[in-house]
């Protein structure tokens, strides 16, 4: 129990708000099937690729124009690994069945690591 209620005072509106995010967040994590994980974690990984080329464009003094840019890996990354976040937590509403949640988590995990794999390839490249 928290100190707040112990004492018998109130707790802040925002308090008990952020308590039920965390809450919220934790139920899906515990509910979610082993693809909605993959997909999650996907998601993550190409959230992060996108954030970490961005750091490298800005500590490169790199351009976010032109056709040997930034903005592919970034916005690739930020993009893709959106979309797999969002699939997997619409997932969260279909009926489970776990053979087809599989294939498809697996199909679009790869074809999305893949792709921003490629684009970050090309920048790198610089083509």
């Amino acid at each position: 129990m928290s100190e707040a209620v112990l004492r018998g005072t109130s707790v802040p509106a925002h308090a008990k708000l952020s308590a039920r995010m965390r809450a919220s967040l934790r139920a899906y994590w515990v509910e979610a099937e082993g693809y909605q994980k993959f997909l999650y974690g996907v998601g993550a990984l190409l959230i992060l690729s996108a954030v970490f080329h961005a750091g490298v464009m800005v500590a490169t003094g790199g351009s976010f124009q032109g056709d040997v840019s930034w903005r592919k890996p970034i916005t690739f990354g930020e993009s893709f690994g959106l979309t797999a976040v969002s699939i997997a937590w619409f997932m969260t509403f279909l009926p489970r069945w776990r053979l087809l949640g599989w294939a498809l988590a697996l199909a679009l995990g790869l074809a999305n690591l893949g792709e921003v794999a490629w684009v970050s390839l090309q920048q790198w490249r610089g083509v």
